[in-house]
């Protein structure tokens, strides 16, 4: 660009009308005359920071302390990759990770734009799988992210962004107003376990009292059957557990216990039997008693339930149950029946008579002495 200026001298002159455009050197022409002719190399700068908003969410995750033990600074991190307007991945001017806070934010990396950036920018973004929390499903899908950076031509950048959950880049490119989100969001949940107590019949069966216990023989949870089907949030992968009836109902034969694993998937399996069975609702089935007896307590490690701690196995909780209202039926589950107590009362009695007439006999001697001596 040329610009006539008449100046006094041969330093750099600035242009009045930009204070951005700032020339980077000038080369004087003398024509004999008192005039000077410079010619300027204008460079404009623009640029801009951009971090992008995230939500970070595990379903479930208010039951008992889950929340204290999972939703930790950096406990799920996610990656990016940047694709052209095609869909094909290209490769990214620097790297940009994310990690979830403990609020449920995600931190994502900031990435930097410049004037060659301008245009529109298409990221996929997913969680990471690797080191994951063992009671955690990751469900999570992707993400995509639209950029578009816009130069305002007064030394600064825009950005318009827009967010959708699509596994797809190439279905988001096309269509990104398709599952159109307000930010990035990633979704996990809890496992889960369905347990139903069921009569022979297949009928629902309330009033069981039962346990779930892990390999070491420690009860990890608690509950009493409902007609409906009872759901235990936050067993381990891959961890063998049984499933243990402590008392039966009133006319009901304790049932032989299930042993059953959640897998990395979530699947549930009984492993009862020779092989595995996938499952979706782990059901155990009460015999009618024949003599209507009184079931015992079995449940070993039964006294634990005051061992509190930070691991997650041993907090957990399911749907319509709660700890604080379960006090007298862990009173009850520890309590051992003893029988019949009509002989202790009857021996009782006996041994009370036994030893009056010991008595009425050893006066009796005495008072017979007395009358010899006189």
């Amino acid at each position: 660009v040329e610009y006539g200026v008449n100046a006094d001298d041969n330093e750099g002159v600035n242009d009045p009308n930009d204070p951005s455009l700032i020339s980077s050197g000038a080369r004087v022409f003398v024509d004999g005359k008192a005039n000077y002719e410079a010619e300027f190399v204008n460079t404009y700068k623009a640029e801009v920071n951009l971090e992008l908003k995230g939500e970070k969410e595990v379903e479930n995750l208010s039951l008992n302390n889950f929340k204290n033990n999972i939703m930790k600074d950096g406990a799920f991190r996610f990656s990016f990759k940047e694709f052209d307007k095609s869909g094909k991945e290209i490769k990214s001017k620097e790297e940009i990770f994310g990690k979830s806070l403990s609020d449920g934010s995600i931190l994502f990396d900031a990435i930097h734009y410049t004037l060659q950036d301008v245009g529109t920018h298409y990221y996929q973004i997913t969680e990471d799988i690797d080191n994951q929390i063992n009671n955690v499903l990751y469900t999570a899908k992707p993400v995509c992210a639209k950029v578009v950076v816009k130069n305002e031509g007064d030394g600064n950048l825009s950005t318009e962004v827009s967010y959708a959950r699509n596994a797809d880049i190439k279905d988001f490119i096309s269509n990104n107003e398709s599952g159109k989100l307000e930010k990035a969001e990633f979704v996990n949940k809890l496992t889960e376990v369905k347990i139903k107590k069921i009569t022979e019949d297949g009928s629902g069966l309330a009033g069981a009292k039962m346990a779930i216990l892990n390999k070491k023989g420690k009860v990890v949870f608690r509950f009493t059957s409902e007609v409906k089907e009872t759901v235990c949030y936050g067993l381990l992968k891959d961890v063998e557990y049984t499933l243990h009836e402590v008392k039966a109902p009133k006319g009901y034969e304790l049932a032989d216990d299930i042993n059953f694993k959640i897998d990395e998937k979530g699947n549930v399996h009984i492993l009862n039997e020779k092989k595995s069975k996938k499952v979706e609702t782990v059901k155990m089935t009460d015999k009618k008693s024949v003599n209507s007896k009184k079931s015992k307590d079995k449940a070993d490690g039964d006294n634990d339930e005051d061992d509190d701690d930070d691991n997650p196995e041993d907090t957990l909780d399911a749907h319509r149950h709660k700890r604080d209202n379960d006090k007298d039926e862990n009173n009850e589950s520890r309590t051992v029946e003893t029988g019949d107590n009509s002989r202790i009362a009857l021996m009782l009695v006996i041994f009370i008579m036994s030893g009056s007439a010991n008595a009425y006999l050893l006066r009796s001697k005495r008072r017979n002495k007395k009358s010899i001596k006189k």
